[in-house]
């Protein structure tokens, strides 16, 4: 985990309200959605939540800025046998960003 120098400075708050689109996932596999919050660079911090509750066996793995625009959502089926086959769920995204002072 990287964390901010002490007496970093927060500049900017960027926040997303609206759904996320789980693809299809394999038993015992992983898969990844995208969300697009205007404005979000690679190495900013996310906060994601979901609004709605995740499908049994479903679980979020991971949540970056994986490019300019861009929160990436890694999803796991932690479901041995059952495949998931993908739904749209609403979600809140916070993207913060700062600087060392």
């Amino acid at each position: 985990m990287k964390l901010r120098p002490a007496g970093s400075k927060i500049t900017h708050y960027l926040r997303y309200e609206s759904t996320i689109v789980i693809p299809a996932i394999n038993a015992a596999t992983e898969g990844s959605a995208a969300i697009t919050v205007a404005g979000a660079a690679v190495g900013d911090h996310v906060v994601f939540n979901m609004r709605d509750a995740l499908p049994a066996d479903l679980g979020i793995t991971s949540v970056r800025v994986s490019a300019v625009d861009t929160v990436q959502v890694r999803f796991r089926n932690f479901h041995t046998a059952n495949n998931y086959a993908g739904g749209t769920l609403a979600c809140d995204a916070l993207v913060i960003r700062s600087i060392a002072a």
